[in-house]
């Protein structure tokens, strides 16, 4: 379904560290055959975060100590995959070729402490709502019957409840 819209709400606390001019993933989707294709990076510029996606840096900056609502549109038919932080646009890229399908990925790929994330959600519009959904049409390959869906929930704490369901039943 064109266009689709992940969203999450993301925190990244004043003790987060990432050296000035790196970037760590955050979240992105992904074809089959290849890590990241459209990865929510955070940049650290001159020790001050922005989104960053296949390099293009966002102009709202990122602070630290508050969620955000950070959430990527990707629009195959379109070729089109846009950014928007708090409700914001933030980036927009245009031409882009690769066909995302298989997967979402949470990552964050360098520096040093923790990032937290809530309220994921996969839609078919903005602004998805604070809680998380996924709608399969035709399961890619060959329009099969079924879809694993894998979960794997890190908490912070010993007292974090972290709890996978479909339609509000819970799986594991």
């Amino acid at each position: 379904t064109d266009p689709l819209y992940l969203k999450a709400w993301v925190y990244v606390p004043s003790s987060f560290s990432l050296a000035s001019g790196s970037v760590t993933h955050l979240f992105g989707l992904n074809e089959h055959s290849a890590w990241l294709q459209y990865s929510v990076d955070l940049k650290n510029s001159s020790g001050t975060y922005y989104l960053s996606v296949t390099g293009t840096s966002g102009s709202h900056v990122f602070t630290t100590n508050a969620w955000h609502a950070v959430e990527l549109m990707y629009n195959n038919g379109a070729h089109t995959v846009s950014v928007s932080l708090d409700g914001n646009a933030d980036i927009a890229l245009t031409g882009v070729s690769t066909e995302v399908k298989d997967h979402i990925i949470l990552n964050t790929s360098a520096g040093t402490g923790n990032i937290y994330f809530d309220d994921i959600s996969l839609t078919n519009s903005p602004g998805g709502n604070s809680t998380s959904s996924l709608t399969v049409r035709h399961a890619y390959p060959g329009n099969r019957l079924a879809m694993k869906v894998q979960s794997y929930l890190y908490g912070a704490g010993s007292t974090d409840q972290l709890i996978s369901s479909i339609d509000g039943t819970p799986f594991s």
